[in-house]
């Protein structure tokens, strides 16, 4: 792995890192016709890490630790039909997330965006 930042250059690590991951995930929509899908999306996801950086030039560095991030969107799909096959397709997100890193405090975020594009 090869770490670069502007003030310290490149630092080159060979990492050995364990990495454990739990995902969940819960979505549900209503379907008015079939061009409008309202969904709701609610998420949870932890993970936890163990493993060292080790350099040459640089001291060891041990990490150990855990983080999770839970949610709530909300979003709305809109499919506009060009042909029976093809057609426009156009969504927008919205929700608030809570994440937190070890010993850090929460951190709870607004989210928003969307996405234009074809579809068939």
């Amino acid at each position: 792995m090869t770490y670069t930042s502007s003030s310290s250059g490149a630092r080159i690590y060979e990492t050995d890192m364990k990495v454990k991951s739990i995902e969940v995930t819960l979505l549900l929509g209503k379907r008015i016709n079939p061009n409008n899908l309202f969904y709701t999306n609610l998420f949870h996801d932890r993970y936890t890490y163990d493993g060292k950086l080790k350099s040459t030039q640089f001291s060891t560095i041990n990490a150990k630790g855990k983080s999770y991030n839970t949610g709530l969107l909300l979003g709305y799909e809109l499919f506009l039909a060009g042909s029976e096959s093809l057609g426009i397709k156009i969504k927008l997100e919205g929700g608030i997330a809570q994440a937190k890193l070890d010993n850090y405090d929460k951190r709870t975020s607004g989210i928003a965006g969307g996405t234009f594009g074809l579809a068939w």
